[in-house]
């Protein structure tokens, strides 16, 4: 009997977790956003630091409709330390380019120092007219889908007073039909248990 009871509170807890589920995924209820990129610029312990204006440094671009090109597509940092960066501009590529052949731009970001302040400019999807990423004149790093720390590509003379954080093509958020179908396969799960227990 007790073995009975349990097996039944765990189906039901599989179809209420199921019900959840399929709620959460409803379009009237949340809405899936697939994050494109982030940045983030922090002292050297990781802590983000704020702009001239008082507010945290950290920002969040989202996909595209049809995952096209971000909307907006750029994020503004006015930085208040003085830098000297040794360039004044980093490219990440993407990442699947094949042996052999030139790294494709993905994002650009510019450092443009102005007496105390930095000026801090992250494009994300970079025009695709600029192709293949100018190794000669820019460091070019792939991108990996997760936190980089880009500084010592602007900074590999000078000492950098602050870090630059940056993830770009973030690994998809699961879309709100994928969410649905687990958790009608829970609910049904849970349901068929507990009509065979009752049978």
């Amino acid at each position: 009997m007790r073995v009975y009871t349990v097996l039944c509170s765990v189906r039901s807890l599989l179809a209420s977790l199921g019900a959840v589920l399929v709620l959460l995924a409803s379009p009237s209820v949340t809405h899936a956003a697939t994050i494109s990129d982030t940045v983030k610029i922090t002292d050297d312990a990781g802590n983000i630091l704020n702009d001239s204006q008082g507010m945290p440094m950290t920002a969040t671009l989202s996909e595209g409709s049809g995952g096209g090109v971000d909307t907006p597509n750029s994020i503004n940092f006015t930085i208040p330390i003085a830098s000297s960066p040794d360039v004044p501009q980093v490219v990440l590529t993407e990442p699947d380019t094949p042996p052999g052949s030139a790294a494709v731009v993905s994002d650009s970001m510019n450092l443009a120092p102005s007496g105390s302040v930095t000026f801090f400019f992250f494009s994300s999807d970079a025009d695709p007219a600029a192709g293949e990423c100018p190794a000669e004149f820019f460091p070019c790093i792939p991108e990996t889908g997760s936190d980089q720390d880009v500084t010592d590509a602007f900074f590999f003379v000078h000492a950098a007073p602050f870090r630059i954080i940056v993830s770009s093509d973030v690994s998809e958020v699961p879309e709100p039909t994928t969410i649905t179908l687990i958790g009608v396969g829970l609910s049904g799960l849970g349901l068929a248990g507990r009509k065979r227990l009752i049978s």
